[in-house]
């Protein structure tokens, strides 16, 4: 059996484990690799996705509920960058900043595409 875990999870329990990372990057793992059997440490739900992903895979979901992703709600995204707060807003130096503006504006033209498709 492998063990993923989230990388938000404790150090404690990523330093033990055979991989770390974002719910995608798991899949993508899974996807990846041969075991037969995988336990999933993170967000509810993603078990039972990877079942239907991966029917020939056996999954053990262990459902950890994250009270940082569930406090994020679309008022709130919507407060903080429209009013953000001193603790909200993030600067970095006009060179980091340029560097930046092309990766962003590309990540909007693909979703632009994808919402169009």
């Amino acid at each position: 059996m492998r063990i993923l875990a989230h990388f938000e999870c404790t150090p404690a329990l990523t330093s033990v484990v055979d991989y770390i990372g974002g719910t995608g990057d798991m899949m993508k793992w899974v996807d990846d690799h041969k075991a037969p059997s995988y336990m999933l440490i993170t967000e509810c739900g993603l078990g039972d996705l990877a079942r239907t992903k991966f029917p020939d895979k056996v999954f053990v979901p262990m459902c950890r509920l994250c009270p940082h992703m569930k406090a994020v709600t679309l008022e709130r995204v919507l407060s903080a960058l429209e009013r953000p707060t001193a603790s909200q807003r993030i600067e970095v130096p006009a060179a980091v900043a340029a560097r930046a503006l092309l990766p962003i504006e590309r990540m909007f033209e693909l979703a632009e595409d994808k919402a169009a498709a």
